[in-house]
């Protein structure tokens, strides 16, 4: 503890008989309700932002969620079958590595070519036996859909 703090402890008494001047509560009780305004003004800003900020949130989420325009559902005309799902999404891939090759026979769109069509294992293959062929043939369909909307993307 300081010399000042000591001495204002000690003598904490001589401080208290001082009458504030006139019109000095007034002041004070002025500078209080100027807080009170201040910190209902900040509560309310605050608010806001929240409010803005969890809007912002929801709205990128719902943006995010939504396919972009290329985009397409490649198997709309396949039931619910696996293997059908497997033999549309190889015959379509076959046609758009054609149209893709016939356009522009680069090295590296070449590679970007084999990077998504080449699997050592289908994943038709990997998907285990205890699943339904719909449980099969959804997951199928989401996966080989982003892969040929990976091949459009490089036409």
């Amino acid at each position: 503890m300081t010399e000042l703090n000591k001495y204002f402890k000690d003598h904490a008494g001589e401080f208290d008989d001082f009458e504030l001047p006139e019109g000095s509560e007034a002041r004070f009780e002025k500078l209080l309700e100027a807080e009170d305004k201040r910190k209902i003004l900040y509560q309310k800003r605050l608010k806001w932002m929240l409010a803005t900020c969890a809007a912002a949130v929801a709205a990128l989420l719902l943006v995010l969620n939504i396919p972009s325009s290329g985009s397409r559902d490649w198997f709309a005309s396949v039931g619910d079958d696996p293997v059908e799902v497997y033999m549309a999404y190889s015959q379509t891939a076959a046609e758009l590595c054609r149209e893709i090759y016939s356009e522009n026979f680069d090295p590296s769109v070449e590679n970007a070519i084999q990077s998504i069509t080449q699997e050592p294992l289908t994943m038709l293959e990997q998907l285990p036996e205890a699943m339904s062929d719909i449980e099969k043939a959804a997951i199928l369909k989401d996966y080989y859909g982003k892969l040929l909307n990976g091949l459009t993307e490089l036409k």
